[in-house]
C-alpha cells in the first residue's frame, strides 16, 4: 500500500506533525529516513502543493548532506542526533532530531523561536511520532529486503 491519504496510519502521522508544526510554530515539518527519503510531512497554514513538497524535498537534501550523511553511522549505532538553529543571523532556520536508528525529524522556522521550548515540544511529541512511523509500511511493500526496508526489519 503507498505512503499518502489513503493510508490511515501515514493519516494519523501526518496529523501529529501537524500538531506538533501548530505548537512549536514551526512553518513545516517533515520525516526523512537515512538515505533522504520523506515518509511524511506537513505544511502550516497552507494545502500542500507540488512546489512546496519540492521545496522541502530540496530542503531536507540541504540539512540532510549538511548535518545528517556524515553521522549515519552513529545514528545506527543509536546515538542521537540534534540540530538547532534558532540564530536570526542565520538564513535558514531548524530543528533536526534522529530517531529509531534511521529516522530524522526535521522542522523548519520563518522566524527566529524560543529554542528551549521547541526543543521541549520536539522531544514531548517525538514517542508518539516515532511509533506512528514506525508502525508505517515499508514504501517499497510489504517484503522489501533492501534499502530502508531491511534496516527497518
Amino acid at each position: 500500500m503507498p505512503l499518502g491519504p489513503e493510508n490511515a496510519q501515514w493519516t494519523a502521522l501526518q496529523r501529529a506533525l501537524g500538531a506538533l508544526c501548530n505548537e512549536a510554530g514551526a512553518s513545516h515539518v517533515a520525516i526523512f529516513d537515512e538515505s533522504c527519503l520523506m515518509w511524511c510531512a506537513y505544511f502550516a497554514g497552507s494545502e500542500s502543493s507540488e512546489a512546496t513538497a519540492e521545496r522541502l524535498e530540496r530542503d531536507g537534501m540541504t540539512l540532510f548532506t549538511r548535518h545528517i550523511a556524515p553521522q549515519k553511522e552513529r545514528m545506527r549505532r543509536g546515538a542521537r542526533v540534534h540540530v538547532c538553529r534558532c540564530d536570526p543571523a542565520e538564513s535558514e532556520l531548524y530543528v533536526l532530531e534522529s530517531f529509531a536508528g534511521i529516522y530524522v525529524l526535521a522542522l523548519w522556522f520563518s522566524d527566529t523561536f524560543p529554542e528551549l521550548s521547541a526543543l521541549a515540544k520536539v522531544r514531548r511529541a517525538l514517542p508518539d511520532i516515532e511509533a506512528l512511523t514506525l508502525a508505517l509500511p515499508p514504501p517499497d511493500g510489504p517484503d522489501a529486503t533492501s534499502g530502508t526496508g531491511a534496516q527497518r526489519a
